[in-house]
C-alpha cells in the first residue's frame, strides 16, 4: 500500500512542479530525480526487481564500470593539459547553461581538471557520476573478493585495485567517503555475522562528521568546493518553505542532494528520507547474516549514499538509480520471505 501510495504522490508532484515553475521545468527535473524512484518503485510492485536480477545487473555493471576505469586510466596519463580540447568541454557548457542561463563559463574548467591534473572520467560525461558508480563497484568487488568462491576471488580483488585507481584519478574525494563509509559498514556485519542496522546509522553518522571535520581543518584539503557549501545551506535556512518550492525551481542549482530536495519538496523530503531509514531498519532488523553478495552490498551502500549525499547532488548518476533498485528490490525480498511465511 505505502508504494502504491508514493507512485500517486510522485505524479502529482510532477504536476504541482509543472503548474508553478513551467511544464519543461518541471519534466526536467521530474526525469532526473523521481523517474529513477518511480522506475524501481514499478519493477519492485511488479515482481520483476529481485534479488536474481540485482545480481545479473551488478555482474553487468561491475564489468562496463571496470572497463570504464581502463579508459579513466588511459585518458589520465594521456593528457596533455589542454582542458578545453578536452571532449567534455563543450558538452558540460552547454548543459549548465540550459540549467543555469548565468553559467560562468570558467566553472567548467574545474569540472575537467583539478590544479593541472585531469580529473578522469572515462565515457562520463561527468567526473562525479565516474566517481560515484566507480566507488560503488569497487564496494561490492571488494565484497565479491571475501564472500565469493575461493577460485574468484583474486578475480574481484583485481577487479578493486583497478576501479579503487580509477577513483583516485577521478579526484572526487567523497568517492573515497563512499569507500570508507561502506567498508565499515560491511567490516560489522562480517565480524558480528549478523545485521544491526541501527548501530550501523549510528557508527556512519560519526564517521562522516569526522571525515567533514577533517576536511575542514586540512588546510591543503580546504578549498572552494568545500566552502562552497554553507552559504548554500545558509540560503536553504533563509529560503525554506513547508510545502517546498515544487519541481524545476532549483534543479542542479546546488551541490547537495538534501538542499535540493528541502528546497524543492519542503518538508516532504524529511518524509522521504524517513521512509529509506524506516525500510532499511525494517528489511536488516528481519534478515538473518547470509553471504549472498546483494544483500551485504545493499546493507553497505543505502546508508552511505544518505550521509555523503550532504556533500554532493547526486541526482541525475547512474549510481542515483543503482541506489533505489537496492532499495525497492530488498523491499520486494522481504516481501516475498513473508509470503513463504
Amino acid at each position: 500500500v505505502s508504494s502504491i501510495v508514493l507512485v500517486i504522490l510522485i505524479i502529482i508532484l510532477l504536476g504541482v512542479g509543472a503548474y508553478y515553475n513551467g511544464f519543461s521545468n518541471a519534466v526536467l527535473d521530474w526525469r532526473y530525480t523521481l523517474s529513477p524512484i518511480l522506475i524501481a518503485l514499478l519493477l519492485s510492485i511488479s515482481g520483476i526487481l529481485n534479488l536474481e536480477i540485482l545480481r545479473k545487473i551488478s555482474t553487468f555493471l561491475l564489468l562496463l564500470v571496470t572497463l570504464n576505469s581502463f579508459i579513466i586510466i588511459i585518458q589520465y596519463y594521456s593528457f596533455d593539459g589542454n582542458f578545453q580540447g578536452n571532449w567534455r568541454y563543450d558538452f558540460l557548457n552547454e548543459q549548465n547553461l540550459k540549467i543555469n542561463p548565468e553559467y560562468i563559463e570558467r566553472m567548467t574548467q574545474y569540472q575537467i581538471v583539478r590544479g593541472d591534473e585531469l580529473r578522469s572520467s572515462g565515457v562520463f560525461l561527468s567526473a562525479l557520476h565516474a566517481a560515484y558508480i566507480t566507488a560503488l563497484i569497487s564496494v561490492y568487488s571488494f565484497i565479491c573478493s571475501i564472500l565469493e568462491i575461493k577460485n574468484y576471488r583474486f578475480f574481484y580483488f583485481f577487479i578493486f585495485l583497478t576501479n579503487f585507481i580509477a577513483l583516485y584519478l577521478t579526484q572526487v574525494r567523497v568517492g573515497f567517503l563512499i569507500i570508507i563509509l561502506s567498508l565499515i559498514s560491511f567490516s560489522m556485519c562480517v565480524f558480528l555475522k549478523k545485521y544491526t542496522p541501527r548501530s550501523v546509522i549510528i557508527i556512519l553518522i560519526i564517521s562522516t562528521i569526522l571525515f567533514v571535520s577533517l576536511l575542514f581543518l586540512n588546510q591543503d584539503m580546504l578549498d572552494e568546493s568545500i566552502l562552497g557549501r554553507i552559504p548554500q545551506y545558509l540560503y536553504l535556512f533563509e529560503n525554506f518553505n513547508l510545502f517546498g518550492h515544487g519541481l524545476g525551481s532549483y534543479y542542479g542549482k546546488f551541490d547537495s542532494y538534501y538542499v535540493n530536495g528541502f528546497l524543492t519538496f519542503g518538508i516532504l523530503f524529511a518524509f522521504w528520507i524517513l521512509y529509506i531509514i524506516r525500510e532499511y531498519i525494517n528489511i536488516f532488523s528481519d534478515l538473518s547474516y547470509s553471504k549472498n553478495s546483494i544483500l551485504v552490498l545493499a546493507y553497505c551502500s543505502i546508508i552511505p549514499a544518505l550521509l555523503f549525499s550532504l556533500l554532493q547532488h547526486f541526482i541525475g548518476s547512474l549510481y542515483y538509480l543503482v541506489i533505489w533498485f537496492l532499495l525497492f528490490g530488498l523491499i520486494r525480498y522481504k516481501y516475498e520471505l513473508k509470503k513463504i511465511k
